[in-house]
């Protein structure tokens, strides 16, 4: 068998080349991904590190003020660690200060505690999350690990492959409308596949976020569009527009925080 595989590639220096470029490229491409994720990941984790040394500053200077009434040294040391902490606090957490700033008041520092400790358990636990990832033992995260710079690279070759499959199909129209839908339709099923894509990715880490029924709605209105122009490549057009007033709903509704149920 082996024999047979090096004698057709003796035969055909063509492929061996080709085959020799696209093992580099996937190569190269796997390194370059690698290095990406990993320092994204190390940049993720010294954020989460940073919010989370900084609530804690922030939590215990709030408790030194309820502690010390009327201290103004420990009110201008609150005041100063809230100010180097602003960039990183919640919309939540910075109406709450702005509401202590006008309205000096124990109830309001309190409250401003129960918010950072919420977010603080969130930090937590997603530090803990990005740790796993980094130096966990378990054989099916380690394994996980070798996996994850494939997804990008997956993903390029997948739209690659896709679009060389439907420019030949548009090249094959005589008519122009019909040329053009072979390119519309390509779009409606990058968007398509995309979102598949997100949503996995999503659920494999844990982190998905469409929630309610109004928003599930319109994500699988978004995937199941190409459906339409299977029927007639003329219909391509309509599930494009369908799915571009998807997904402005879909933002829309993200914004307002809306969950349908």
């Amino acid at each position: 068998m082996l024999e047979q595989i090096f004698e057709y590639f003796k035969t055909n220096p063509g492929w061996s080349l080709v085959i020799t470029i696209v093992s580099t490229a996937l190569v190269w491409l796997y390194k370059e991904f690698k290095l990406l994720l990993n320092a994204d990941q190390k940049n993720k984790l010294a954020l989460v590190q940073k919010k989370m040394d900084l609530y804690s500053v922030v939590e215990a200077a709030a408790a030194q003020a309820i502690n010390r009434l009327g201290d103004p040294v420990a009110i201008q040391y609150l005041y100063t660690k809230l100010g180097e902490a602003s960039a990183y606090f919640t919309p939540d957490i910075r109406t709450v200060i702005r509401d202590y700033y006008e309205r000096p008041d124990v109830l309001l520092l309190r409250t401003l505690m129960t918010f950072i400790k919420v977010e603080s358990n969130k930090l937590e636990k997603e530090k803990d999350k990005l740790m796993k990832l980094d130096i966990s033992g378990d054989m099916v995260e380690t394994i996980s690990r070798l996996f994850r710079p494939l997804k990008p690279i997956l993903l390029l070759f997948g739209t690659v492959l896709l679009a060389s499959v439907f420019l030949l199909n548009s090249l094959q129209e005589e008519e122009i409308i019909g040329s053009i839908s072979w390119v519309i339709a390509f779009l409606t099923m990058v968007f398509s596949l995309t979102l598949i894509f997100v949503i996995i990715s999503s659920l494999l880490d844990g982190s998905l976020g469409i929630r309610g029924a109004y928003r599930w709605g319109l994500s699988i209105a978004i995937i199941t569009c190409p459906i339409l122009w299977l029927l007639n490549i003329k219909f391509a057009i309509f599930s494009l527009g369908v799915q571009l007033i998807s997904m402005v709903l879909f933002a829309k509704s993200k914004r307002k925080g809306l969950i349908v149920t």
